[in-house]
């Protein structure tokens, strides 16, 4: 399936830690709240399972 995707890429490497080696940011616990920097995508953590949440190509920034 072909097609043109309306989805936004990051410029290259914008994330804090992506590339720098300072290390990423894991889901700890329920109701935590992280935000993507590109698109504005907001998650609520609902059940914890551990990882690195990504959107857009890029891991998410931890809200509270």
């Amino acid at each position: 399936m072909g097609g043109f995707s309306h989805r936004r890429q990051p410029p290259g490497p914008i994330y804090p830690g992506s590339k720098e080696g300072i290390g990423m940011a894991c889901v700890e616990k329920t109701g935590e709240v992280w935000r993507c920097e590109v698109c504005g995508n907001v998650v609520e953590v609902k059940e914890a399972g551990g990882g690195e949440l990504i959107c857009c190509g890029g891991p998410m920034t931890k809200v509270k």
